[in-house]
């Protein structure tokens, strides 16, 4: 008895043809279309992912640097011109001994790298508009007193914007502000007991009289920080 394999008759070719032709369905044009969009839009998506992963430390670096530098620049202008020497005194003489080492520059490069990306990762709460609006409304109100045509800075002008002199601004859980460091013109006579009630005065009428304020003026600075303590109303409990 002899058996053959792998040997089929024409008709079983032809019927097994038949299967294949009716199993495939081609897809139309317009689906097929649909199909590479779709595709492509998945590849450009991954592409925009992967690019923002790559990037995302130097945003963070760049991010922290400049949140770093603000805050530089406020405590600048705030701090007294004898308390800033010595601060910078202190910090500049571990950085002077750390640069004459082996690799000292790297080791600064490396911090202050790390700085940055600390500062960057910090989380921030935006003010909502209602608080932007609030600062500047009080800014607002600070340009008749403290405009000055000599100020080569022109911090405060009509239709000017409140972040040019106000470097610093806090608001509690509540969204009331609870302090805020603007520096003026020294131009400005921040000597006279009158100028400075009438500044005192438009930031409590701004901002709310039902509070109490604390008023802070560095003469040699030319700033004025301002901390503010909102009153709240105790609920009464009745019997």
């Amino acid at each position: 008895m002899t058996e053959t394999f792998g040997i089929h008759s024409r008709d079983e070719k032809q019927q097994a043809v038949r299967r294949t032709e009716l199993t495939f369905t081609p897809i139309p044009e317009e689906e097929a279309g649909r199909i590479g969009f779709g595709t492509m839009k998945g590849v450009t998506k991954a592409t925009a992912t992967h690019g923002r992963d790559v990037l995302y430390p130097l945003v963070l670096v760049a991010r922290g640097l400049r949140r770093c530098i603000t805050w530089f620049h406020g405590w600048w202008r705030r701090t007294k011109r004898d308390r800033r020497r010595l601060t910078v005194l202190i910090v500049a003489v571990p950085v002077v001994v750390i640069a004459t080492r082996p690799y000292g520059l790297w080791i600064l490069a490396g911090a202050v790298m790390g700085i940055a990306a600390i500062a960057g990762r910090a989380p921030r709460i935006a003010e909502t508009p209602q608080q932007l609006a609030k600062l500047q409304v009080i800014y607002n109100g600070l340009v008749p007193y403290f405009m000055d045509p000599h100020d080569p800075e022109q911090l405060f002008l009509p239709g000017g914007e409140f972040r040019k002199a106000f470097d610093a601004w806090y608001f509690d859980q509540f969204g009331q502000l609870i302090k805020l460091d603007l520096h003026y013109s020294p131009f400005f006579r921040d000597g006279e007991q009158e100028a400075r009630s009438q500044i005192e005065r438009t930031i409590e009428r701004k901002n709310g009289q039902t509070n109490d304020y604390a008023y802070e003026w560095n003469e040699e600075r030319n700033t004025l920080a301002v901390a503010i303590m909102p009153r709240r109303r105790i609920p009464s409990v009745s019997p």
